[in-house]
């Protein structure tokens, strides 16, 4: 436990002072720690990880040139190492230096509005122990998060490639695509009625989920293996998950209500959330598992619990900022300490055997 936590702590603070000094020299020197240093553990583990065997079966179906069902760029990162004579740790190691710059330079690009170093700190308690396990979707939910700049400025062609690369990892990223028509009408303006009405669409469309797609994947042969995703017997039968998120759902509301925050960013960051908290209702409905693409917009957080919490220290609510970051340790401990989740912990590692 340990472990987890002191790494959360220097890698925010490398991440924060690699942004803050004058110096250019000492910034990289603590970019590099940044992102070197949780990459080296991710590297290094030791059948930590609910899929870890399965990542090392994709290792060995690519040094063997072996078909797979894996999405392509992560299949070719497997094949490249394999065929130069190196080890799945070394796969293990650029797939998790890819999720950290994606990172960094997402939070680096907002510190104007937030705190790159507490944004990292966040990261690291809330998924870095996902990686760990769910390796391509968490590098897929690292590119989305920083392809989020480019629907800002409006470039459509370099969010599109970013998505695209995103699907190259886990092709669960594709439904982050539309976010980018809804920006200028749904989050920009006031039109909340269009807003609400989005989110109503998604919740009938969860509703109905298993209905839609039972016929169509029992339908081809090939698509029948996804069908255990929406085994009625993974429907989940609480609202943990619910609990969990409702301090950020409720600090969202107080500050969009009653503070009334003008800039349209904390809107979007926060619709975009909302979304993901829709999205985890298909766990009622039968598909226990598909409720892992709403991952792909509840990674907002990493931007959005910073922006609350720079937010409430210019208004003086210095005790709902600490306790919002002491909620994010108990939220870290919950999740991966007391129930286990992902199955990291304690962490092991090569240097062992």
């Amino acid at each position: 436990m340990i472990f987890y936590i002191s790494l959360a702590v220097v890698v925010a603070i490398c991440t924060e002072l690699s942004i803050r000094l004058t110096s250019k020299v000492m910034r990289l020197f603590f970019l590099f720690f940044a992102a070197v240093i949780p990459s080296f553990f991710a590297a290094v583990r030791d059948g930590i990880g609910t899929d870890y065997h399965a990542y090392i079966s994709i290792f060995e179906e690519a040094r063997t040139s072996s078909e797979s069902r894996i999405e392509w760029i992560y299949y070719y990162i497997n094949f490249v190492v394999a065929k130069l004579g190196g080890e799945v740790e070394v796969v293990f190691f650029i797939g998790a230096l890819l999720l950290f710059l994606f990172v960094y330079f997402s939070l680096s690009k907002r510190s104007e509005l937030l705190s790159p170093g507490i944004g990292m700190f966040v990261f690291m308690l809330m998924y870095y122990q996902m990686s760990l396990n769910a390796t391509r979707q968490v590098i897929a939910m690292a590119i989305i998060l920083y392809s989020i700049k480019f629907i800002e400025e409006r470039k459509f062609l370099k969010f599109s490639i970013l998505i695209i690369i995103a699907s190259g990892f886990h092709n669960s990223a594709l439904i982050f695509f539309p976010i980018y028509f809804l920006y200028e009408t749904l989050f920009k303006t006031k039109k909340k009625f269009l807003r609400y009405t989005l989110y109503l669409s998604i919740l009938v469309v969860i509703l109905c989920l298993n209905s839609i797609l039972v016929p169509i994947l029992s339908g081809d042969d090939e698509l029948k293996y996804y069908l255990k995703y929406l085994d009625d017997s993974n429907t989940g039968s609480n609202i943990t998950f619910l609990i969990r998120h409702l301090p950020f759902i409720i600090i969202g509301m107080y500050l969009y209500r009653y503070n009334k925050i003008k800039d349209h960013r904390f809107s979007f960051y926060y619709s975009i959330y909302i979304i993901s908290i829709i999205l985890k209702f298909t766990s009622f409905v039968g598909a226990k598992y598909i409720d892992r693409i709403s991952w792909n917009f509840e990674i907002v957080l990493v931007l959005l619990i910073p922006y609350f919490i720079r937010f409430l220290n210019k208004r003086g609510e210095v005790f709902i900022s600490w306790f919002l970051i002491c909620y994010i340790v108990v939220y870290w401990w919950y999740l991966y300490i007391f129930t286990g989740s992902h199955e990291t912990y304690p962490y092991q590692w090569i240097f062992n055997k």
